[in-house]
């Protein structure tokens, strides 16, 4: 009968991968692998007894770490293409290293939030998310890809999507329950472009229960709308007011003024495309 000692020898062979080629050393008689030509086994004495165990040598642990690399560089992808779906060419590339143009206070604040996102998700600021208000244009919608891209970077994931991608995907009622859920598994949710769905009651539903959910579980988000602070803080309409009022419990009001952005950048492209012309 095995001693637990030879069992757990044996299971440990078994886990170890030895390289393809190898040669016996005269020197001490044990395997050696042929490339590196370091040992791939040791003897060891235990209980009176001894026991040859296998090792990994250097290359086996140089492929295992390449393994390792190549995988979380795929993950990395995979998380990077869900989390901007559609939007992955514009958005893919925001970095805040490419941050000049944008408002600099905000920028940097919207960096130190990615840098610090550990102590958003299960620490001391569990929960934090931001509401950047304000005009079009004014790189509301950058700032954030820019965040999901820091934090997708250090192996969270986030999905950066708008309550109209919400409504389709949702579907039927017998699939809402499902997908609320799924938004539940991010790290992080940007909902960008609040206030341009359809307000109809049961959009507003919607609306209201995805923050909710988000909210009571302590997960952040960060939310960008052309609303003006007087929408957001003085809303007659009852439901209107009820989302943005458990908005503000999770997510901390930021106007982002400024000249319009997008709007130089197509004056720029259009007085380039002009000049091809001669115009």
């Amino acid at each position: 009968m095995k001693s637990d000692w030879e069992a757990v020898i044996q299971d440990v062979a078994r886990r170890v991968q030895l390289p393809e080629k190898t040669f016996i050393a005269a020197t001490d008689g044990l395997l050696h692998c042929s490339i590196c030509g370091n040992p791939v086994q040791k003897r060891i004495r235990t209980l009176g007894r001894e026991f040859v165990v296998p090792l990994s040598c250097d290359c086996i642990m140089r492929k295992e770490r390449e393994f390792k690399a190549r995988e979380e560089a795929e993950r990395k992808t995979r998380n990077r293409q869900i989390c901007f779906g559609g939007l992955a060419g514009k958005y893919a590339e925001a970095r805040f290293e490419l941050s000049s143009g944008y408002n600099e206070r905000i920028a940097k604040a919207m960096e130190k939030y990615a840098d610090d996102f550990k102590n958003i998700v299960s620490g001391e600021r569990e929960g934090d998310g931001f509401l950047l208000f304000g005009p079009v244009g004014t790189g509301k919608s950058w700032l954030c890809a820019a965040v999901c891209n820091r934090i997708l970077d250090n192996g969270y994931t986030a999905l950066l999507t708008n309550f109209g991608h919400i409504s389709d995907a949702m579907g039927d009622w017998a699939g809402r329950k499902e997908y609320m859920e799924s938004l539940l598994r991010y790290s992080l949710l940007v909902l960008d472009d609040l206030g341009i769905e359809r307000q109809s009651e049961y959009m507003q539903e919607i609306v209201y229960n995805v923050i909710n959910s988000r909210y009571e579980a302590g997960l952040p988000m960060l939310v960008t709308t052309n609303l003006t602070k007087r929408d957001i803080l003085d809303n007659r309409n009852i439901n209107l007011a009820r989302i943005y009022d458990r908005l503000l419990q999770c997510c901390i009001p930021v106007e982002v003024n400024g000249k319009s952005i997008r709007r130089e950048e197509f004056r720029e492209k259009n007085e380039k495309r002009k000049g091809v012309y001669g115009l």
